[in-house]
């Protein structure tokens, strides 16, 4: 409200982060086959750190995207952490792994929880410092606790997989169907509060409410659909998830 931003301002504003956290998660593949993940994740972790403690001295809408797009960079742990497990797991047992990896998503949920109690006792200025401390505080847990991977490829070995995935016309499909879910799922939590609140009248407090909802229950479906994926299959899965989202998306359009 401080910027008095438009619609198109706004989704720029939105998109930033996404913008590099999409991009990054390239490169984050390709060093996660050649260097230790934990390593990665830790360094990740610490590098999206900075711009959340410089975030309550930005008042410009250019210094906001510059920080969006450094904030974005923790949009690849999602690729680092899904190569970080996978080697502990056989791959019959790797859908319910991941799965239960990404339902890590619904931390999203918890930061849309807090936001407002944060906001109502401290201020809009201390969300960014507080959630910078509190990944502090994960990145050195997770450098302390969590174990080693098993096996680390050789660097010849992670140059050959990275040459066959880019040659493989299957990876770059799949690609494309992660586009559209998983693009319309944070466009969704993106645009849900607004969509909530002019279509229906609601309350910021009651369209955050059901936003929650939704981020919430997302996340923890993913460990349903990793299971699901290892027994019956990925494709069918994939294609259960993409009709079930078209009936639902129809519906949403009235």
């Amino acid at each position: 409200n401080s910027l008095s931003l438009s619609a198109t301002q706004l989704g720029l504003f939105f998109s930033a982060p996404v913008l590099t956290g999409a991009l990054g998660r390239i490169p984050a593949g390709w060093l996660s086959e050649r260097y230790n993940p934990k390593s990665l994740f830790t360094l990740q972790m610490l590098l999206s750190t900075p711009p959340l403690f410089i975030l309550p001295h930005i008042e410009t809408l250019e210094g906001y995207l510059l920080l969006g797009l450094w904030i974005g960079i923790s949009g690849t742990s999602f690729t680092i952490g899904i190569r970080y497990i996978t080697d502990w797991f056989e791959s019959n047992r790797q859908g319910t792994a991941m799965g239960i990896f990404g339902a890590g998503n619904t931390g999203s949920a918890i930061t849309l929880a807090l936001a407002p109690i944060i906001v109502a006792n401290w201020g809009w200025d201390s969300i960014g410092p507080i959630y910078g401390v509190g990944l502090l505080i994960m990145a050195f847990l997770f450098w302390l606790i969590a174990p080693t991977r098993p096996y680390t490829p050789t660097k010849l070995q992670a140059e050959l997989s990275t040459l066959q995935a880019l040659k493989s016309i299957q990876i770059w499909r799949f690609g494309l169907y992660y586009y559209f879910v998983f693009g319309s799922f944070l466009a969704l939590i993106l645009w849900l509060p607004q969509y909530y609140a002019s279509a229906y009248k609601l309350s910021y407090s009651q369209a955050m409410a059901f936003t929650l909802f939704f981020v919430a229950t997302s996340g923890m479906v993913r460990a349903l659909g990793g299971w699901f994926a290892d027994r019956y299959g990925g494709r069918t899965v994939n294609w259960a998830v993409f009709w079930i989202c078209l009936v639902c998306l129809f519906f949403l359009c009235y």
